[in-house]
Parts: C-alpha cells; structure tokens; sequence
C-alpha cells in the first residue's frame, strides 16, 4: 500500500474577524472539492489547521471525511487529544509554542506507519509517541496521559480491506443548499451569508465559472484574500439582482 499525504486548507476564509465575537469562533470552510476521492490501495492521511468542530458544515462532511481519510491530523487548538472509532485515528495536537493559557505545555507527536497481513486482510498499525515539556523544562518525555498503559507510545489498528469494502462504491453526493421551500423563510441577510458558504464549497474552476457567466469579475480582486473577494462578489451579486440567479447556479454545479 502507498501513504498519502493531504492537506486540506481551513483557512480560506480565516483572517482578524475569526474572534470578532467574544467566545465565539468564526466557522471555517472546508469544501466538498477538497475531500479526497476512495483509492483501493491507499493509505490517507490528512493534514489540517482547524479541527472538525470549527468547520460549517461539519455535519454533512464529517462521515465523508471519516470514510475517505483514515488518520486525520488537526491543530489550531493547542491542546492535546485523541480519538479513535473504527473508521479513523484523529490526533488534535498539541503545539511547541507558543503559550496558550497557564495551563498548556509544550508538545508534540512522532507517527510512524506500519502495514500488514491479518486473516488475508491489510491492516495498518500506526504508532504514535506522544511527547511533552518535562516539568523543569529540560526535555521532552512521553505524555503518559496519552499514551498505553505501560508504554511510551500508543498503537492504533486499522483493517484498511474491510473499511474500503464498506465504503468504496459510497458514491452519493450531498448538497449544503437549502431547499427551495425554504428560501422566502430566511431573511435576506441570513440567506446571502448561507449562499457564500455554499459558493466557497465548490471548486476554484466551478467558482470562475459562475463568476465569468455573470460577469462578476474585476482586476480590483487582484491580490485580495479569498474573504475580501468574496465580500466584493456578494455584493456585486446583490448590486445587480443576481442573488437568485447566483444560487441556481451554485446548485446546478453541485449536482
């Protein structure tokens, strides 16, 4: 089997207003596009800033994403914490700097990966060693807390067959839009922020598109973030009356 590396970028529409609202955090994009697609004899691996709690959406993508990457690494929160089901090992690591909190301690995680035969069935065995600033700040030592019991590291196992047996012919696409009946239910406000969201979710070549067929680009987009473009598109959208006509396109390519 090959390892593949992933990465996934959170960060598209992340900048100084992610805090702006006092404990509340700004929920990141992720995009369908981004997902990778099933491969029989791979091993996938994924890399990403923000954990699956900071992502909109996270309720339709997150089986997805489980299904398709087999160890998900996170970070962003600077804390420590490991889940595993039987579908995935995800890792929210900790970070060697800087300082979040009186409480935090640097850290940090060493991932090896191993393949083999069990009953006729590949399995992968990936072997993590977890590792924290000692208390007198002279070195790093395993984090017994996370690791197993007598042990300075902790093992997780995977039987890659079976899971891509399960899922491999999974092909049902999902759509983030809301229904037509429930566009005159939501405000004006509420439903441009919704439809951003859900253009952002397509592909960069899917987003040019759109924006070339209404004539929705400008040389002033030059050199802006991914969030500054798309205030400058939503409100050339609703400038020109195209709002309705933005979204069916949005739907039509997500179909």
């Amino acid at each position: 089997m090959k390892l593949k590396l992933v990465g996934l970028n959170s960060c598209i529409i992340s900048n100084h207003d992610d805090h702006k609202e006092k404990g509340i955090d700004r929920e990141m994009i992720i995009g369908q596009s981004q997902i990778p697609k099933y491969e029989e004899n791979i091993v996938c691996v994924s890399l990403c800033h923000h954990p699956v709690e900071f992502w909109k959406f996270v309720d339709v993508i997150q089986d997805r994403i489980d299904k398709r990457i087999d160890v998900q690494l996170y970070g962003h929160k600077h804390e420590q914490a490991v889940s595993k089901t039987q579908e995935r090992l995800v890792i929210n690591a900790g970070a060697t700097q800087p300082t979040r909190g009186k409480d935090w301690r640097p850290r940090y995680n060493w991932v090896s990966f191993e393949c083999f035969l069990k009953d006729n069935d590949r399995h992968i065995r990936v072997k993590t060693f977890p590792r924290v600033l000692s208390d007198d700040r002279d070195r790093f030592t395993p984090d017994k807390d996370n690791c197993d019991i007598g042990k300075n590291y902790f093992i997780y196992e995977l039987n890659i067959d079976k899971k891509r047996k399960k899922n491999l012919y999974d092909y049902e696409q999902c759509s983030c839009l809301p229904k037509e009946s429930r566009i005159k239910e939501i405000n004006l406000e509420e439903m441009t922020k919704k439809i951003g969201y859900d253009f952002l979710d397509l592909s960069d070549v899917q987003r040019l598109e759109i924006m070339s067929e209404l004539q929705l680009i400008h040389n002033e987009y030059k050199g802006k973030s991914a969030s500054q473009i798309l205030d400058f598109v939503m409100a050339d959208v609703k400038k020109k009356g195209y709002l309705d006509k933005f979204y069916k396109l949005i739907k039509k390519k997500q179909i």
